[in-house]
Protein backbone atom coordinates (compact mmCIF):
# COMPACT_ATOMS: atom_id res chain seq x y z
CA UNK A 1 0.00 0.00 0.00
CA UNK A 2 1.37 3.43 -0.91
CA UNK A 3 1.80 6.26 1.57
CA UNK A 4 -1.15 8.17 0.11
CA UNK A 5 -3.52 5.22 0.59
CA UNK A 6 -2.17 4.61 4.10
CA UNK A 7 -2.81 8.24 5.02
CA UNK A 8 -6.36 8.00 3.65
CA UNK A 9 -6.96 4.77 5.61
CA UNK A 10 -5.72 6.50 8.77
CA UNK A 11 -8.13 9.40 8.23
CA UNK A 12 -11.04 7.03 7.56
CA UNK A 13 -10.25 5.09 10.75
CA UNK A 14 -10.09 8.34 12.76
CA UNK A 15 -13.44 9.56 11.38
CA UNK A 16 -15.06 6.19 12.12
CA UNK A 17 -13.71 6.27 15.66
CA UNK A 18 -15.11 9.78 16.15
CA UNK A 19 -18.46 8.65 14.73
CA UNK A 20 -18.67 5.92 17.36
CA UNK A 21 -18.15 8.47 20.16
CA UNK A 22 -20.55 11.22 19.02
CA UNK A 23 -24.34 11.40 19.22
CA UNK A 24 -24.96 14.72 17.43
CA UNK A 25 -26.75 13.90 14.16
CA UNK A 26 -25.37 16.88 12.21
CA UNK A 27 -21.78 16.00 13.19
CA UNK A 28 -22.39 12.34 12.33
CA UNK A 29 -23.63 13.32 8.86
CA UNK A 30 -20.54 15.49 8.34
CA UNK A 31 -18.25 12.65 9.37
CA UNK A 32 -20.12 10.28 7.06
CA UNK A 33 -19.52 12.66 4.14
CA UNK A 34 -15.83 12.92 5.03
CA UNK A 35 -15.51 9.11 5.13
CA UNK A 36 -17.23 8.82 1.74
CA UNK A 37 -14.90 11.49 0.33
CA UNK A 38 -11.77 9.69 1.62
CA UNK A 39 -13.00 6.33 0.28
CA UNK A 40 -13.69 7.92 -3.10
CA UNK A 41 -10.18 9.40 -3.19
CA UNK A 42 -8.70 6.03 -2.31
CA UNK A 43 -10.61 4.32 -5.13
CA UNK A 44 -9.09 6.79 -7.60
CA UNK A 45 -5.67 5.25 -6.87
CA UNK A 46 -6.25 2.12 -8.93
CA UNK A 47 -3.57 -0.11 -10.46
CA UNK A 48 -4.59 1.36 -13.82
CA UNK A 49 -3.30 4.73 -12.72
CA UNK A 50 -0.07 3.02 -11.62
CA UNK A 51 0.48 5.75 -9.04
CA UNK A 52 -0.28 3.63 -6.03
CA UNK A 53 1.25 0.43 -7.42
CA UNK A 54 4.50 2.10 -8.46
CA UNK A 55 4.89 3.72 -5.05
CA UNK A 56 4.31 0.40 -3.36
CA UNK A 57 6.48 -1.88 -5.50
CA UNK A 58 9.09 0.58 -6.70
CA UNK A 59 10.40 0.91 -10.24
CA UNK A 60 13.45 -1.37 -10.16
CA UNK A 61 13.79 -4.90 -11.52
CA UNK A 62 14.70 -7.70 -9.17
CA UNK A 63 15.97 -11.01 -10.50
CA UNK A 64 15.30 -14.08 -8.38
CA UNK A 65 16.87 -17.51 -8.63
CA UNK A 66 14.22 -20.16 -8.09
CA UNK A 67 14.97 -23.79 -7.22
CA UNK A 68 12.65 -26.78 -7.46
CA UNK A 69 13.36 -28.68 -4.26
CA UNK A 70 11.13 -31.65 -5.00
CA UNK A 71 13.27 -33.16 -7.76
CA UNK A 72 16.22 -35.56 -7.46
CA UNK A 73 18.26 -33.12 -9.51
CA UNK A 74 17.19 -29.60 -8.47
CA UNK A 75 15.99 -27.44 -11.35
CA UNK A 76 16.97 -23.75 -11.30
CA UNK A 77 15.17 -20.92 -13.07
CA UNK A 78 15.57 -17.17 -13.21
CA UNK A 79 12.53 -14.96 -12.69
CA UNK A 80 12.27 -11.18 -12.96
CA UNK A 81 9.93 -8.89 -11.08
CA UNK A 82 9.27 -5.17 -11.18
CA UNK A 83 9.32 -4.89 -7.40
CA UNK A 84 11.53 -4.30 -4.40
CA UNK A 85 13.62 -7.39 -3.53
CA UNK A 86 11.59 -8.62 -0.54
CA UNK A 87 8.34 -8.13 -2.45
CA UNK A 88 9.78 -9.75 -5.57
CA UNK A 89 10.51 -12.96 -3.65
CA UNK A 90 6.94 -13.13 -2.38
CA UNK A 91 5.53 -12.48 -5.86
CA UNK A 92 7.80 -15.08 -7.48
CA UNK A 93 6.99 -17.71 -4.85
CA UNK A 94 3.30 -17.11 -5.51
CA UNK A 95 3.89 -17.79 -9.22
CA UNK A 96 5.91 -21.02 -8.96
CA UNK A 97 4.75 -24.44 -7.74
CA UNK A 98 4.52 -25.05 -4.02
CA UNK A 99 7.71 -26.34 -2.45
CA UNK A 100 10.06 -24.25 -4.59
CA UNK A 101 12.43 -21.75 -3.00
CA UNK A 102 13.58 -18.36 -4.22
CA UNK A 103 16.35 -15.94 -3.40
CA UNK A 104 17.48 -12.68 -4.88
CA UNK A 105 20.09 -13.40 -7.53
CA UNK A 106 23.50 -12.00 -6.74
CA UNK A 107 25.40 -9.72 -9.08
CA UNK A 108 24.55 -6.67 -11.12
CA UNK A 109 22.53 -6.57 -14.32
CA UNK A 110 24.43 -5.39 -17.36
CA UNK A 111 22.95 -2.46 -19.29
CA UNK A 112 21.97 -4.92 -22.04
CA UNK A 113 20.14 -7.15 -19.53
CA UNK A 114 18.40 -4.14 -17.96
CA UNK A 115 17.22 -3.01 -21.39
CA UNK A 116 15.91 -6.51 -22.18
CA UNK A 117 13.91 -6.48 -18.93
CA UNK A 118 12.47 -3.04 -19.74
CA UNK A 119 11.30 -4.38 -23.09
CA UNK A 120 9.11 -6.90 -21.23
CA UNK A 121 6.90 -3.93 -20.23
CA UNK A 122 6.14 -5.37 -16.79
CA UNK A 123 3.68 -3.53 -14.60
CA UNK A 124 4.66 -2.84 -10.97
CA UNK A 125 4.24 -6.08 -9.04
CA UNK A 126 4.31 -8.29 -12.15
CA UNK A 127 6.68 -11.27 -12.49
CA UNK A 128 7.97 -13.16 -15.52
CA UNK A 129 10.00 -16.33 -15.97
CA UNK A 130 13.28 -15.38 -17.67
CA UNK A 131 14.78 -18.81 -18.39
CA UNK A 132 13.32 -21.40 -20.74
Amino acid sequence: MCETCKALDDKIARYRYLSSRINDQQTLEGLKRLIEEMESKKKSYTPKSRTCMAESFGDKFTVAEVTADDLERPKKELWGALAKPHQALTLVLAAVPEGWTAEVATGQLTPKQSEALRKLHLEPGEVRKLTK
